[in-house]
Formats: C-alpha cells, structure tokens, sequence
C-alpha cells in the first residue's frame, strides 16, 4: 500500500480506512474529476492544484483534469501529466465569428454559457465519483453535472474570487449574486487558512482548513537538481555572500520596487548582501533597466524565469527569504513563497498589513515583519547580517514548522478524509 495511505490511516484512525483512503472500491479506482479554468501546465505547473492530485493518485484515485483553452489552441486536447489525465476543453465560436474577432457583451454571455454546457458535458463523459472544483469561476458547471450525475461536489477555495475580480465590476456583481446559490450546493469546502475559512463557513457544507503548501517540494527540487546549487554560486558569484531572495512572478505589488529601493540603500554600507530575483513577467525588462539606472548590477541579480522544481535549488543558497509585498486586491491569502521559504529553512521577510502572514511568523517566530518601506527593510535586512546567530534560530524554526504543521505531507490526510466520508455517503 502507498505510503500516503499508510500515514493517513493514522490519522483517520477508524476500521475499513484502508479500502476508503485507498481510492480503490471493488479492485477499480475511484475516478475524480478535476475543474480548472486556467491550463493546468503553462505556463508553468499549478502547483496548488498538482499537490492535491498527486496526494489522490498515490491513494489509488484516477484523477482526471479538465480545464479551458481558446479555440485556437494547439495544443492536444487530451494530455496526461504524471498520472493526471489532462482533458482540454475549448471555447465555441458562434456560426459566423471571425478568428480573432471581438464579440459583443450579449454574444460574449451566450458563449459563456454554451461553454459552460460544453464542459459540464465534458466532466459527465468520465462519470466520475466526485467533482472536485477550482475556484468560483468552474462552479456553474460542477453544479450541473453534479445535478445529472449526483455525486458529492467539492468547491476549492484557493483565494477570495470575488476580490480576486475586483477591477472587473461585472464579475464582481456575478460574484456577489451567484456565489451563494453555487457554494451551498457544494457538498464541502476547501479553503488554504483559517481567514478565509471564517469567509467561507456561512454557507451551508462544512469548511474545512487546508494549508497552501508545496508537495515534496525542497526534497524534490534538490533531489532533482545535485550538483546545480554549487553551479549557481560559481556563476552568480555568490560565494561567501548572503543572498536575499525573491522568487515568483515580477510585479510592482510584489514589492521589486522597494526591493530595488533596498538593494541601493544596502549598496555600501552591506557589500557583501546580494539580492537575488528568481522569476519572470512583463516588467522584467523595465526592472533590470532600473537596476542599470541605480547602478546596482553589482548587488541585484535577475535570473529570468526557471522552472518550479528548480526553485528549491536558488533556494538552498539563500539566506532570507523576500516575501514584502503591496496590498493589490485582498490581505487574506497565505503567500506560497512564503511557505516555500520555510520549507528551505531560511527566515521570512515580510510587511506587516496581512493578517494571515502576520500570524505564522509572530505565533512561529519564523522571522521578521517590517513597514513597507525601503529604509525598514534594509535595516532589517543589515540586523540579519550582522547576527549569524539570530538569523539560524529563525531559519530552524521556520523548517520547524513547515516539517511539523505547514507542509503538504501534514495535511493531505484531510483531503483524503473528505474524499473518504463524501464517498461513505
């Protein structure tokens, strides 16, 4: 039996646990179908979403994915991905409708819908034991095959939608009018942290926590990569200097402005502190312009973007992990990056400003919380540098809790327990 169930029969505890966390019923495995909206591999992995799959695969289910492409996209409508069966679904064009073309806001809402039809068909073709949906914006169809097929139907609540939406006044009104009808026809609720379980317990299924936190993801990533931490020292000369570092997506909401703002401050008086941004996005270009400007080349290194299971790799040759970030559409979500950070067992940087950040580092001691401010942040930063001591105690409590609490291994026992009590009903 898979190591996965093993661990969670602990913690389920009960008898016939085995067949039920196994995902297997009668010698077959139990078919799930997976909603996303987004693809699910580019352009890069879903980690959020993987994790999940994989810890159901390792149980035995067969996890199939749908999720929406253009209908110009080329790429193979069926695909399979380390067990996950990737199926993707396409958008219609009305009889008449140019490539390319812009259809109005009426015709726009038809498509919508006739989409939503074609995917629900889609989900239906597998029949599936159990839906398992991606956010708000998939509901609409997991509520419609859940209808026809009637098996339990799981809502994942990775973020606030309705925030997340909130330049986009249509969708928000959407938001706000259907959320209610969709989400009390969910038979249960997934959410990453206990703020947005607060958000989400009004409606009728039960709601449990579920830590956003990566699947094997430093033992993995360096596993993979052996000898590619040295190589990186060599090559961006970091030998003997404490790197700070940000990986994701490049953004002003990210804080890479203040990071630049920093990295002059520090130019002089820390020399031997390197700033490492480990991503890509469309400011990369403006951004390494700006280092140039500020003559800061020499202590701020942009990579580019790099392939997830190589971050664990710039990871390990980091000694403070940059989580500062601008307040952009919601405070409530749990920062990956951050999570990541532990995992590697560097201490956290982060601004105070969000609640559910706020809290793991002071209950954990995992870090440092500063004022979104250039001269905060480098003076935090100078304090790591001088105290060896200080900065290893934070760093051991941050792999401390991410080995004990906030890792995936920790907590795909309750998705496991779900699946098992949704399918017993």
């Amino acid at each position: 039996m898979h190591d996965a169930v093993e661990r969670n029969m602990k913690v389920i505890g009960r008898d016939g646990a085995k067949e039920a966390l196994s995902g297997i019923r009668k010698g077959k495995p139990i078919r799930v179908a997976f909603v996303l909206r987004t693809d699910f591999l580019e352009p890069y992995l879903d980690a959020r979403v993987y994790k999940e799959a994989r810890s159901l695969l390792d149980a035995g289910y067969e996890v199939h994915l749908f999720n929406w492409v253009g209908a110009d996209d080329k790429r193979p409508r069926k695909e399979m991905y380390k067990g996950v069966r990737i199926h993707r679904v396409k958008y219609q064009r009305l009889k008449g409708q140019k490539t390319g073309g812009k259809p109005s806001r009426i015709t726009s809402i038809r498509l919508y819908w006739r989409h939503i039809h074609k995917m629900r068909d889609a989900i239906m073709s597998i029949k599936p034991s159990i839906i398992h949906c991606h956010d708000l914006d998939t509901m609409a169809e997991g509520v419609m095959a859940k209808r026809k097929l009637r098996v339990p139907l799981v809502f994942d609540a990775h973020d606030d939608y309705v925030q997340m939406v909130h330049s986009y006044p249509l969708l928000v009104l959407a938001g706000r009018i259907f959320r209610p009808y969709l989400l009390n026809r969910a038979d249960r609720i997934i959410t990453v942290n206990p703020i947005l379980k607060q958000t989400y317990k009004r409606y009728k299924p039960t709601t449990i926590l579920m830590n956003l936190a990566p699947h094997d993801f430093i033992e993995t990533g360096i596993a993979e990569n052996p000898k590619m931490a040295e190589r990186l020292i060599r090559e961006l000369d970091l030998k003997g200097k404490m790197v700070v570092t940000y990986h994701g997506m490049l953004g002003d909401n990210k804080g890479i402005p203040e990071l630049l703002d920093t990295a002059k401050i520090l130019l002089e008086p820390a020399p031997d502190v390197r700033f490492l941004v480990v991503g890509g996005g469309e400011k990369l270009g403006t951004y390494r312009e700006e280092a140039r400007k500020r003559g800061i080349n020499s202590n701020v290194t942009f990579t580019g973007p790099v392939q997830n299971h190589q971050i664990p790799v710039y990871l390990s040759i980091s000694h403070i992990s940059y989580c500062v970030q601008r307040l952009q559409y919601s405070n409530i979500t749990t920062p990956v990056k951050m999570l990541e950070g532990m995992a590697a067992g560097i201490p956290i940087l982060a601004n105070s400003g969000f609640p559910e950040t706020e809290r793991l580092i002071r209950k954990k001691k995992l870090g440092v919380l500063v004022d979104l401010e250039p001269k905060a942040i480098a003076m935090a930063i100078q304090e790591l540098y001088a105290d060896d001591e200080l900065r290893r105690e934070l760093g051991h409590r941050a792999k401390k809790a991410f080995e004990c609490e906030l890792n995936w291994k920790a907590q795909e026992g309750k998705l496991l327990k779900v699946y098992s009590k949704l399918l017993n009903n």
